[in-house]
């Protein structure tokens, strides 16, 4: 469980909890029992994607970690054709030409 459905279930069990006593039964019906039933419901959403979540992070760590290697793979390409033309002395005109 992450800290916020934590948050949702701890806070849903203290408003019923506090809808039974005698002061809150007073707010009991309007305000603490739909508050009540509200986080809990966030507290099972949370709970019910977390396992999704987790899975759509792991495919883009996989994605990124493709991309970087790609990246890599460029950037040596690149690396090793901008020496091959710093080696090779050519005239102005033989530049320009190209």
């Amino acid at each position: 469980m992450t800290t916020l459905s934590k948050a949702f279930l701890i806070a849903s069990i203290a408003s019923f909890l506090l809808g039974l006593t005698g002061p809150g039964g007073d707010l009991a019906w309007g305000l603490l029992y739909p508050m009540t039933a509200v986080l809990f419901i966030l507290f099972l959403v949370t709970n019910l994607l977390a396992k999704e979540v987790a899975k759509v992070d792991e495919e883009c760590a996989v994605d990124l970690a493709s991309v970087a290697s790609l990246d890599r793979r460029a950037a040596s390409k690149s690396a090793s054709r901008s020496a091959e033309r710093t080696n090779k002395s050519t005239s102005f005109a033989e530049a320009m030409a190209r």
